[in-house]
């Protein structure tokens, strides 16, 4: 692992110079010229982060746990790639859950469809939907739990302040839109 600690910083330090270089580009590219010189440095970039996934391959080939440990990154960089990995599986697992629920909101509406046909129970209809409701609840409610949960106490603060504000906010726009369409 120590080899690939050693390339880890030259390539940072490669990178360093690239972004220098994109850093130092005219913006925007006015010319032939700019625009080429642009897409050179941009390939190079590219280029750059696949040579880091391959040399990455290849330790990971002689070294997995090494490489999943990440002994080169800082305890900051080693929380992000656990929480941007943990962050994917919460946006996948809420994307299911979801579409669970719209399958059950979709066989709700056609039993109601049916119900509307035959005079189904009304009472058993608005049971299910409410059903639905909770589960629908519970589904954000546990998500933001989890959200919650990849954050430091600070972070969680800051944001529940800002989903407040961006409540409150919205609920304010929504209500002067609806007194101006009133009038």
């Amino acid at each position: 692992m120590n080899s690939f600690n050693r390339f880890y910083d030259s390539w940072l330090d490669q990178l360093q110079h690239l972004v220098h270089h994109l850093n130092s580009a005219p913006k925007p590219p006015t010319t032939g010229d700019d625009q080429g010189h642009l897409g050179n440095l941009v390939r190079k970039v590219m280029s750059h982060y696949a040579e880091y996934y391959r040399v990455k391959s290849v330790a990971a080939q002689r070294d997995v746990l090494g490489v999943m440990a990440a002994p080169w990154a800082s305890s900051l960089e080693r929380s992000l790639h656990w929480i941007a990995g943990r962050v994917s599986e919460l946006q996948c697992e809420t994307v299911d859950k979801e579409n669970a629920l719209t399958e059950e909101m979709l066989e709700w509406q056609d039993g109601v469809s049916e119900f509307i046909g035959v005079c189904g129970d009304l009472d058993e209809m608005i049971g299910r939907l409410a059903c639905i409701v909770q589960k629908a609840d519970d589904l954000r409610l546990r998500t933001v739990k989890s959200v919650v949960g990849l954050l430091t106490p600070q972070q969680a603060g800051e944001f529940f302040t800002a989903a407040a504000e961006l409540q409150f906010g919205v609920r304010l726009w929504g209500l002067n839109h609806d007194r101006q369409t009133r009038n």
